[in-house]
């Protein structure tokens, strides 16, 4: 019940911070459209989430046991430590190395060793990201306090 009341309050806060972002409605849907659809279906999944909360009675779904020493907590470890380093390089060298740096990490968390999909697919992804909004779209991706 806690999670889904701060996910309810996450979603309030997402509306709030978008207030200032254009919304003309249907007809063009200007930056805020999005942020605050993703903030109504949160707070719609929260308070199903509480309210299933609410109407649980089985004891042994209070128990909750975690192995934080297990090998898919260690998985999850990693995967944190590789968004933290994505996080860090999008603010040094901008989105598409970023990309690379973030896509490598999470294959090779999820057990990926064949070394042809570790380079392909990172390098295919920030490629394919640079060209459809970079070039296609004109939409200006971050460079990076090291490249501007």
């Amino acid at each position: 019940m806690v999670l889904a009341g701060g996910f309810f309050a996450l979603g309030v806060l997402m509306f709030w911070f978008t207030r200032q972002f254009s919304y003309d409605g249907l007809q063009s849907f200007g930056t805020g459209f999005w942020p605050r659809v993703i903030a109504a279906i949160m707070m719609f999944c929260s308070v199903l989430l509480f309210v299933q909360s609410m109407l649980s009675k089985d004891p042994a779904k209070d128990e909750v046991v975690i192995d934080w020493k297990s090998a898919g907590m260690k998985r999850v470890y990693l995967v944190a430590a590789v968004l933290i380093v994505f996080c860090v390089a999008l603010y040094f060298v901008g989105l598409c190395p970023a990309l690379l740096v973030m896509i490598f990490g999470i294959m090779w968390s999820m057990q990926e060793r064949r070394i042809p999909f570790l380079v392909i697919t990172p390098v295919a992804c920030s490629l394919f990201i640079f060209v459809a909004f970079q070039v296609l779209l004109k939409v200006k991706l971050p460079a990076g306090i090291l490249f501007q």
